[in-house]
């Protein structure tokens, strides 16, 4: 009986005749294979009902809710390499989607965090603009009443007018 099987050691599926073991003993199996697309044996449990007349119900297979399709092997090599299909076809190799969705996922992680990078530094800068703005503000007054006051005192000067008056023109159009 020829079975197939596929490798992970590359060159792909290869035939392998089972042979008998020492004492009889066959693990290889002696019937035909199952057909890919068989259902599963359920088996039966008989159920009495009220009538006392014995009726036959299928028993209720346990499914597995972290892996409903069964299987060995842990989260790991479930994720990370393909499984076979239910008649044992395909498997091992890198599974390329869990892969691509991992490195989506880190890469929206690292957005993220350049995002937030880029906010922080934008704060810092609006605020060292503010400042420089309140600064500039403030020196460019300055320099409008100082050159108002030099102005003013000198033109009172030149005509003779007292410096009473020249403080009262400073004072009503003096900035902030």
């Amino acid at each position: 009986m020829n079975y197939r099987f596929n490798t992970d050691l590359g060159g792909g599926p290869r035939d392998f005749m089972t042979q008998p073991m020492a004492g009889g003993l066959n693990f290889g199996g002696s019937g035909p294979a199952p057909a890919a697309n068989a259902s599963p044996v359920v088996p039966t449990v008989p159920i009495p009902n009220p009538g006392g007349v014995v009726d036959v119900q299928p028993q209720t297979p346990v499914i597995d809710p972290v892996n409903p399709a069964g299987g060995g092997g842990n989260w790991f090599s479930k994720s990370f390499f393909n499984q076979p299909d239910e008649a044992g076809n395909g498997g091992g190799g890198l599974n390329m989607d869990f892969l691509k969705g991992s490195a989506d996922i880190l890469g929206a992680f690292g957005s993220l965090y350049a995002g937030y990078q880029t906010n922080k530094i934008a704060k810092k800068s609006l605020a060292f603009q503010e400042s420089a703005y309140k600064t500039n503000l403030a020196n460019q007054l300055s320099s409008y009443n100082l050159a108002l006051e030099d102005r003013a005192n000198a033109r009172f000067a030149q005509n003779n007018r007292s410096q009473d008056e020249a403080d009262g023109y400073i004072n009503k159009h003096r900035l902030g």
